[in-house]
């Protein structure tokens, strides 16, 4: 079986790949959309560069008028350019400095303990594990603790 910590780094880990698989780094919104449909025997092309896929997540116009429906678009393409590669590429470098931090320590008497949350320098502390900053990742994350 494994780890709480084997089980995050995964997710993480996953989640890096995702990112460095988009292309990227860094996009940029001008709130419009296009939804494009691949030519039949390969991706469309994108000059400036590798193949692509142009994915839309858009809205339901359904019961909204015109002028709601392009907001909303907006939004979403400021969403997804807020979560671009480049910044879960960095979200996930964080994460795992976390993960390297918070690691478990069994103690003599058997008690699973915090490593870095248990470390004081002016009086011994013990905090459990999984700490708040280990469980707030399984929420995240959504990994069972």
């Amino acid at each position: 079986m494994t780890t709480l910590h084997e089980r995050l780094l995964a997710v993480v880990e996953a989640r890096e790949d995702k990112a460095k698989k988009a292309t990227g780094p860094r996009w940029i919104s001008n709130g419009s959309w296009e939804i494009r449909t691949p030519p039949s025997g390969g991706p469309d092309r994108n000059p400036d560069g590798p193949d692509w896929y142009q994915i839309v997540v858009a809205p339901s116009m359904e019961g909204q008028d015109i002028h709601e429906f392009k907001m909303r678009l907006w939004h979403n393409s400021d969403h997804i350019v807020a979560n671009d590669p480049y910044f879960t590429l960095k979200s996930c470098a964080r994460d795992r400095k976390v993960l390297e931090r918070h690691t478990l320590e069994v103690l003599p008497s058997g008690v699973e303990t915090c490593f870095w949350c248990s470390e004081d320098g002016y009086y011994p502390v013990v905090i459990r594990y999984p700490c708040p900053e280990i469980k707030d990742l399984a929420e995240l994350y959504e990994v069972a603790l």
